[in-house]
């Protein structure tokens, strides 16, 4: 006796869609994609245990890609985004932030790149700033150099500025409060008591 036939479910036109799309998102990958890079930096550093001949530029750059892949952590952004005479001083400031924070996630890390980056720009403009005035002399084009180093200053402080204040609020804990009136005006460090107003007057 044949055994019954079973019940194949016939997938409509939109879930096979979806089901090609998760498919895809699932096992796609490109040559710049992290994973991929990371892979065949692991297959090279394997072949050239056994052939010291590998290609050592081609090797140093698959290293700086997966480096700057990982700049989260590595914080290879941040050395390329500032001068070469300031890159020490951002790495350390970079890993100081990171530990004064507790930063844990990867939204707090871009903030204190930012941070770092801002504060290494307005150095550099600040020290541009103090070498035109060393000068004693203007000139209309020392005047324009000025107005222009002096606007770019006051932009990266603002954005130094702006990031660690939205630093600050993330890891602030948010403030919940129900009141059930019709005006209510809570200052800060104000305390709020339960206790029903008691009216002592006679």
């Amino acid at each position: 006796m044949l055994p019954e036939k079973q019940e194949v479910k016939e997938l409509t036109d939109k879930e096979k869609i979806q089901q090609t799309k998760e498919i895809l998102k699932k096992n796609f990958s490109f040559k710049e994609h992290p994973d991929t890079l990371i892979k065949q930096l692991d297959e090279m550093m394997i072949k050239r245990k056994d052939n010291p001949k590998v290609d050592p530029d081609k090797l140093d750059n698959l290293y700086l890609q997966v480096t700057m892949a990982l700049g989260m952590d590595t914080h290879l952004p941040v050395i390329h985004a500032v001068h070469t005479e300031y890159r020490p001083l951002a790495i350390e400031l970079t890993n100081s932030l990171l530990k004064e924070f507790n930063v844990q996630t990867t939204s707090e890390k871009a903030l204190v790149h930012t941070i770092v980056t801002s504060y290494v720009r307005v150095m550099v403009l600040s020290r541009q700033l103090t070498d035109t005035l060393r000068l004693g002399t203007t000139t209309p084009n020392l005047n324009g150099f000025y107005t222009a180093v002096s606007k770019d200053l006051d932009r990266a402080h603002r954005q130094l500025t702006s990031a660690f204040t939205l630093l600050r609020d993330i890891q602030s804990p948010s403030l919940n409060i129900n009141i059930k009136t019709n005006n209510a005006f809570v200052a800060q460090n104000q305390q709020l008591n339960n206790t029903p107003y008691e009216n002592n007057n006679p």
